[in-house]
């Protein structure tokens, strides 16, 4: 995609409400939010505060009430949900709390999957796979699969595998949040890392304060609105 002058991801008053029965509750109320290519964004909030919902929305995973959303110039809510589920292969990336790593295969075969499902030849995804796996320091894991991993590095090979197509933006939910504290560190060290080498913006939606001071700034997510943001 070429370079643009446009915010990287734009929103513009995203609104959610879900239907309980005959309840009815406001997730997210007139969101708006620019991010810029490079940023490291944390999206602080209490549980149940909506900020998965919003996260889940900015990557394309789920449809607000209404709102605006803009990858560049590009409307990503007039999408088809095949064109969403393109758009998402090539240009993001997504890390969560519990790794969702497939359990059935080995480490280099997880993070190869993206490359995979985008016809790549399994020959250059396996050797891309292994390369990111090096980089996040598990060159000695390739072969292991997820039950014979610790915990930080299941979290690094969901990293890796979220980075393997070079995406602009990866969107985090917890990625520390099952992680204990020399982890949760070694894992916000490899995210500044990737920004620092690759530019890559990162998106992260948490309620650790400690891992969000460490961002280059900070939206807090309170009742379905956010406050004003602020640099760390």
């Amino acid at each position: 995609m070429k370079q643009s002058n446009l915010p990287l991801i734009h929103c513009q008053n995203i609104s959610k409400t879900y239907i309980d029965g005959a309840n009815s509750v406001e997730v997210l109320s007139r969101i708006s939010l620019l991010v810029e290519q490079g940023d490291m964004i944390s999206i602080l909030g209490s549980s149940g505060s909506g900020k998965s919902t919003l996260l889940h929305i900015l990557g394309t995973l789920d449809q607000p009430d209404e709102g605006e959303l803009y990858f560049n110039d590009l409307d990503l809510l007039s999408l088809t949900p095949k064109q969403q589920a393109n758009f998402r292969n090539k240009h993001l990336g997504f890390v969560y709390q519990f790794h969702h790593l497939l359990p059935e295969f080995t480490a280099l075969e997880n993070v190869a999957m993206p490359l995979l499902i985008g016809k790549v030849n399994k020959t250059a995804a396996f050797k891309k796979a292994e390369e990111k796996l090096a980089e996040v320091g598990l060159s000695n894991r390739l072969n292991h699969k997820p039950w014979q991993l610790s915990g930080g590095e299941r979290q690094r090979i969901a990293i890796a595998r979220a980075i393997i197509n070079e995406p602009s933006v990866v969107m985090a939910d917890e990625p520390t949040g099952n992680l204990d504290s020399k982890n949760s560190q070694a894992i916000v060290n490899l995210i500044k890392q990737l920004n620092k080498t690759y530019g890559t913006t990162f998106l992260i939606v948490t309620h650790d304060t400690k891992l969000s001071e460490q961002m280059s700034s900070v939206v807090n997510l309170s009742n379905g609105e956010l406050a004003e943001e602020c640099s760390v």
